[in-house]
């Protein structure tokens, strides 16, 4: 990815989105990182306070043993024990996420990684509206039918994002995923290039695990496996994503910005070799 990054070509705005991505990526995988080692810090937290405690005590008792006196404050150690009781509230919390292979940021990762596939292609797709005047040239565009009054008070970008969003709804009929049809939208606009199938199930394959997960909670149906045959869950199975399929989406999500890199470069080398003429027109 580093080499379409290093030497882009194309004014910047077509890139921004990509960029956008990127940085959001980066940032939810340190957030990932620092969760994972937070909940460990709150385990070993109050397993250190149990420890203190239990030593304080013992000494308390010696020291009373040999006819010695130790304050005992009671509104203070009320306080303290109230302290304790919910450390060790937010310790047993942590320790059923971090024993049961933190199912919880798993499903967090999966649902933020697919709204990342969708901001990076919705945004591109509008900057291509706004820059690329294919609102003028594409027919599929201009027989999308809006309340002129609704659409005259939006701003432009409002506008631009209301034909993606409504280009979408024409297109989903006739595919199965949502990804196909970004990629039918994008092939359209003239970002066009072949997808590595693997790359393109891990794909299909996230956008299925976060709808089960938003919508089913997390219980496969028929419509998952249609939409992912290749897994081998049954219908009922109870969908839990774990560390090694977060990678693979993960891995999924940075290839495709590379696949975008790489047809955005396409399409300007295409476009100062020649005119450039979308497939929708």
């Amino acid at each position: 990815m580093t080499e379409s990054v290093v030497n882009p070509k194309g004014p910047p705005w077509a890139k921004e989105p990509v960029q956008r991505l990127l940085s959001n990526v980066r940032q939810i995988h340190e957030f990932y990182h620092l969760t994972r080692d937070g909940l460990q810090m709150i385990i070993h937290h109050h397993e250190f306070l149990v420890r203190g405690d239990a030593r304080i005590k013992q000494l308390a008792a010696q020291v009373e043993i040999h006819g010695g006196t130790v304050d005992r404050n009671e509104a203070e150690e009320s306080k303290r024990a109230e302290a304790r009781e919910h450390a060790k509230q937010r310790a047993d919390l942590s320790l059923r996420e971090v024993t049961g292979g933190f199912p919880v940021l798993h499903r967090q990762q999966v649902v933020f990684l697919w709204g990342a596939i969708e901001a990076v292609v919705e945004d591109t797709l509008v900057a291509w509206l706004k820059n690329e005047n294919l609102v003028v040239s594409d027919q599929r565009l201009r027989k999308i039918k809006v309340s002129l009054a609704d659409f005259s008070t939006m701003s432009e970008l409002e506008r631009n994002y209301y034909l993606v969003s409504e280009l979408q709804h024409e297109l989903k009929p006739s595919h199965r995923s949502s990804l196909e049809v970004f990629e039918s939208i994008m092939h359209r606009f003239g970002l066009v290039g072949a997808m590595d199938p693997q790359l393109k199930r891990n794909l299909i394959e996230l956008e299925y695990v976060r709808n089960v997960l938003l919508h089913r909670r997390g219980i496969v149906d028929s419509r998952f496996l249609e939409g992912c045959p290749w897994t081998n869950i049954q219908v009922g199975t109870a969908i839990t994503p774990d560390e090694a399929s977060v990678g693979r989406y993960t891995d999924a999500v940075l290839n495709y910005a590379e696949v975008l890199l790489g047809r955005i470069d396409r399409y300007f080398e295409s476009k100062q070799a020649g005119p450039v003429t979308p497939s929708g027109v």
